[in-house]
């Protein structure tokens, strides 16, 4: 048994046979090879293995289905911000959610009550930026994480896979409609 190994430019053969066998290989290997392939010198070939080694297309991650058929994930922060400010009770909303000073919580629930399905924390930074609220989407996680008690999520992210989205819990939900509606506030 012979087991040979052979490279020549792009081409790589490797073989473990009988002699024989081996022999009668390697010659329709050489034939079939193109003449100018051969031409290459040791270190032009070393050059392009190296180059190739080196050049790795990075992993993509999944793109998450998104219903609306644009480009960008889960729901159109400016659809919901036009809903808000036509809302009948936008002054409301105004003053103690959107204008309020150092509020973020309040801001990201009411987004969450407001719309009324699960959201990730890009979605929220998204439709609080078409209002022109200016929470960063860092704050926006931070309260996610600070309050994971008032929110249902569908589990943690795995590597790669879709962000979490969340959603108000009943009680959270109540609390905060208890909390908008109030007038001594």
């Amino acid at each position: 048994m012979v087991k040979i190994h052979l490279r020549s430019g792009s081409r790589e053969i490797e073989i473990e046979a009988t002699r024989s066998d081996v022999d009668a290989l390697l010659e329709a290997w050489w034939r079939s090879a193109p003449s100018n392939e051969g031409t290459a010198s040791e270190h032009d070939s070393g050059e392009a293995e190296a180059e190739r080694k080196t050049k790795r297309t990075p992993k993509k991650r999944p793109q998450s289905q998104n219903p609306n058929g644009s480009g960008q994930s889960g729901p159109l922060p400016h659809q919901f911000a036009n809903e808000i400010k036509q809302h009948a009770d936008f002054d409301t909303y105004s003053k103690k959610i959107i204008n309020a000073p150092r509020d973020p919580k309040n801001k990201v629930f009411f987004v969450l009550w407001f719309t009324d399905r699960p959201l990730t924390s890009g979605d929220v930074y998204r439709i609080l930026e078409a209002l022109d609220v200016k929470v960063g989407l860092p704050k926006v996680s931070t309260i996610f994480k600070d309050n994971s008690g008032s929110f249902i999520t569908d589990g943690k992210r795995q590597a790669g896979g879709p962000p979490v989205t969340y959603r108000l819990t009943a009680a959270a939900k109540t609390a905060f409609e208890n909390w908008l509606h109030n007038n001594n506030e």
